[in-house]
């Protein structure tokens, strides 16, 4: 044997009784747990992902962007954490998914509700469900989600009613895109971490009954631009820090049952146009820095039941 065969042979000794040595034998023997999950676990990790790359291409019930929509909000807030996930990215036909109502139109099946209020959603909305183009009703209050709200729900032209409410951890800004859509009748974002001005754009929101923004963190005066809201029935926009003094074109919300804009920073004298307010059967102006006399106006009003001024500095 020459000496270049036996230096060959003594490497190959010493390389088996390393631990690169080691790494072989279990990669070659059967029994080994590591090769098993080598072999086995790693295969599978790799078609899971394939399945999900692909699950929306074998969904037929509805159009392909619905179903991608669906998936995204799903992945973005935790859906294996969800308190009740039934059918989600489970079977091919989503209109039976747990939370998920379709309506059809000329045909074809599209997405009109999503309800998923206290189900354990966590993490930031994403910019999707925009492609959710015949969505009508989103609710998804009480839940877990952060970041800030997309400005791409704007662009979900036939929603009739969106609600966020008690998801603390959303921050940022209300966006103003929100003001495109004219068809929502209701529109709660209470409780939500908010912070900024409320965008004189919801002024557009001309079917709107019903609009909560109180107990977040908005800050400036409140829009004269809200006054041309006829149609709305309740404003809520207690506990934030709006200034400002209250404008009196509010008078002009022949509607208004309900007027909410406690617990603020809101100072000057009330206008006595609220008294024009013939439906007007709670209001609420405590906890601001108010000044000036009750106008006699307000006496006037035989609709109302509720009225709280306290801890002003009303004479």
């Amino acid at each position: 044997m020459s000496a270049r065969t036996i230096a060959l042979c003594w490497m190959v000794v010493a390389f088996a009784f390393s631990p690169f040595g080691n790494r072989i034998q279990e990669l070659f023997d059967p029994s080994s747990t590591s090769a098993q999950a080598n072999w086995v676990v790693e295969p599978n990790l790799a078609q899971a992902n394939l399945q999900q790359t692909e699950f929306c291409d074998s969904v037929t019930q509805i159009p392909t962007a619905e179903c991608e929509a669906l998936e995204a909000l799903y992945n973005s807030t935790n859906g294996p954490g969800w308190t009740n996930r039934t059918g989600w990215l489970g079977t091919t036909t989503p209109c039976s998914w747990y939370g998920v109502t379709c309506e059809d139109h000329d045909g074809q099946l599209h997405v009109s509700m999503l309800s998923l209020y206290f189900n354990n959603l966590t993490g930031p909305l994403p910019a999707t469900p925009a492609g959710l183009t015949y969505l009508k009703v989103l609710r998804f209050q009480d839940n877990h989600l952060n970041g800030s709200i997309p400005p791409e729900l704007g662009d979900l032209a036939n929603l009739e009613e969106l609600t966020l409410a008690n998801n603390p951890e959303l921050s940022g800004s209300i966006p103003p895109e929100l003001g495109d859509l004219t068809n929502l009748w209701w529109l709660n974002l209470e409780n939500c971490g908010l912070s900024g001005s409320i965008p004189a754009s919801l002024a557009y929101l001309t079917n709107l009954q019903y609009l909560f923004l109180d107990n977040n963190q908005l800050a400036g005066n409140i829009p004269e631009q809200l006054g041309s809201l006829t149609g709305l029935e309740e404003l809520h926009l207690d506990g934030n820090q709006l200034s400002g003094s209250i404008p009196p074109v509010l008078g002009n919300m022949a509607s208004l049952r309900r007027l909410d804009l406690a617990r603020n920073q809101i100072s000057g004298a009330i206008p006595s146009e609220l008294g024009n307010l013939n439906r007007l059967y709670r209001l609420y102006l405590d906890h601001n820095r108010l000044t000036g006399t009750i106008p006699s106006s307000l006496g006037n009003r035989i609709n109302l039941g509720w009225l709280n001024l306290s801890h002003n500095a009303l004479r």
